[in-house]
């Protein structure tokens, strides 16, 4: 009792060990025969210890002062966790669990922000962390999986923390498939083992030529070689179709990958015409056309004769509407009968008109340009309409033409 009340006597300048906290490591030292308490460690914090001696009636304490980070020399041992990041997860989270203090997460996440922003670490990706097996705990290395591709390292060195970004070689093989359609593409495609990002990849390269809700047939035919990618034999994803053939009611449409190294890329045709047209061959997925191109109609609502000068296609209110074509928005609002609508104006003398709709795109807006298949609005029935339908038009040098 005497002994106890004397180091806590000589502590009390540097801490007062009447008031120790759980959670903290509190280490009792004995002499060899276990008779004498020789020594008291005290964890008071992250980065700073109480440490007493004890030889006979000699009591000193002391302050001793702890690395916040971890230095180059430590040759303590250390404890390595795999794991893979869960939805809700952040890296301060997922530290903390495993003992790292405030001062480190924060500092490592600054050090390595020209590399990379760990705050924004995402869900199903690897994340390694090793740490100390003593208190305090102190990260030694920490791995992250930004892709399949590319992986971050973070390490301590001189007092903070450094980042560094390994790229992997990517492996890239080729394969081929092909099928006969007995219902659509897809379902055909993915019958015979096509993975689904190469069918819908099949179909946009041929989205100028083929319509694949309405041209397809039973027999057509098809043939696409493919990427694979892999990563130290791993595999990774699909690339993209470098070749393909699709007989479409007979006839034969050939799409072979280029690029020419100085920026210029494509699809291009058997005879080195590029796949990629000036227009869409629509500007939507539609169940039908409800009503045609005419300088003479009855019009539905109004039961006399007018002109419709361009086409209804029918399709469920919400279905997308794409562009036809690059181009400039140069009218988005409701234009009388035309209800909701939007204007595009496009290169060589075209304007297409998009009208009916029930709502537009993010982001769309007079002056706003866009991209060929970019979504502009949606299907719907405003202005002077008797269901849901699109009405498309397009102008040509000023006056109106088919589509």
């Amino acid at each position: 009792t005497r002994q106890a009340s004397e180091i806590l006597n000589e502590a009390k300048s540097i801490f007062d060990l009447s008031k120790i906290v759980p959670g903290r490591d509190l280490t009792l030292i004995f002499s060899p025969d276990n008779q004498n308490l020789i020594g008291i460690e005290y964890s008071i914090s992250d980065i700073s210890r109480l440490v007493v001696t004890i030889e006979g009636d000699n009591i000193q304490a002391s302050r001793q002062e702890i690395q916040r980070v971890l230095t180059s020399d430590y040759t303590g041992g250390i404890v390595q966790t795999d794991y893979v990041v869960e939805k809700g997860d952040n890296l301060y989270n997922v530290l903390r669990r495993h003992g790292v203090c405030d001062y480190q997460i924060d500092l490592a996440i600054k050090s390595v922000k020209k590399v990379y922003n760990l705050s924004g670490i995402v869900p199903g990706n690897a994340l390694s962390i090793w740490v100390t097996e003593e208190e305090p705990v102190r990260l030694a290395r920490l791995t992250y999986e930004i892709d399949y591709r590319n992986l971050l390292e973070v390490v301590p060195e001189n007092g903070t923390f450094k980042a560094s970004k390994q790229t992997f070689d990517l492996d890239v093989r080729h394969e081929r498939a092909e099928g006969v359609i007995t219902s659509s593409l897809y379902e055909s495609a993915i019958r015979a083992g096509l993975p689904a990002e190469v069918v819908m990849g099949l179909s946009d390269i041929f989205a100028w030529d083929i319509n694949f809700f309405t041209d397809i047939r039973e027999g057509d035919r098809y043939t696409v070689v493919y990427e694979r990618y892999y990563v130290k034999d791993t595999f990774r994803g699909y690339g993209r179709v470098t070749a393909a053939r699709f007989v479409n009611q007979g006839r034969v449409h050939t799409a072979v990958y280029f690029d020419d190294g100085n920026g210029i890329s494509g699809y291009y045709d058997e005879n080195g015409k590029p796949i990629r047209k000036l227009f869409l061959k629509a500007p939507l997925n539609y169940r039908r056309i409800s009503s045609g191109f005419s300088r003479s109609r009855i019009h539905p609502i109004y039961r006399v004769a007018r002109p419709h000068l361009g086409v209804d296609y029918a399709a469920p209110t919400g279905t997308p509407v794409v562009a036809l074509g690059n181009g400039t928005v140069t009218f988005k609002g409701t234009s009388g009968g035309f209800g909701k609508s939007i204007q595009i104006t496009h290169p060589a003398g075209y304007v297409t008109y998009y009208g009916h709709l029930s709502g537009y795109a993010k982001g769309i807006d007079k002056g706003t340009r866009v991209s060929q298949g970019e979504v502009i609005g949606y299907v719907g029935s405003t202005g002077v309409s008797t269901g849901p339908h699109l009405d498309f038009r397009v102008k040509h040098n000023g006056k109106f033409v088919n589509p």
